[in-house]
């Protein structure tokens, strides 16, 4: 019993480790986003970086690229298979407008995001 416990000790360290890596790789797409470095970005991506993670101020990477009218990231986000049906690509989509980031508007309706997330006057 005492092996068995020791093993799920393991199991459990194991897994928090790997959510601990996980969460890095996260936090440095999301600095390579924000910084604008595709390279980096790419080689996170490939290494199990989440496209979809969020920062510790609950902004998600595609929201925080249209907030900075960072068209290119956009581009890459979609490219890497950010989810367009979501809340987030809504928020990112009215957070374009509000700045007048005309091209990312553009970009993220030609790519299905719901133009009824934006109210109008």
């Amino acid at each position: 019993q005492d092996a068995a416990t020791a093993e799920e000790a393991r199991g459990s360290e194991t897994g928090r480790g790997r959510r601990i890596v996980q969460a890095a790789k996260n936090n440095a797409l999301i600095q390579a986003i924000d910084k604008v470095h595709p390279d980096r970005a790419l080689r996170l991506i490939q290494a199990g970086a989440d496209v979809e993670t969020a920062g510790a101020s609950g902004r998600t990477m595609l929201m925080l690229a249209a907030a900075l009218g960072l068209e290119e990231a956009v581009e890459f986000l979609i490219e890497h298979g950010v989810d367009l049906g979501t809340e987030a690509a809504e928020e990112s989509l009215r957070i374009a407008v509000e700045r007048g980031y005309f091209g990312l508007v553009a970009l993220l309706l030609d790519e299905g995001v719901d133009p009824g997330a934006v109210d109008l006057p």
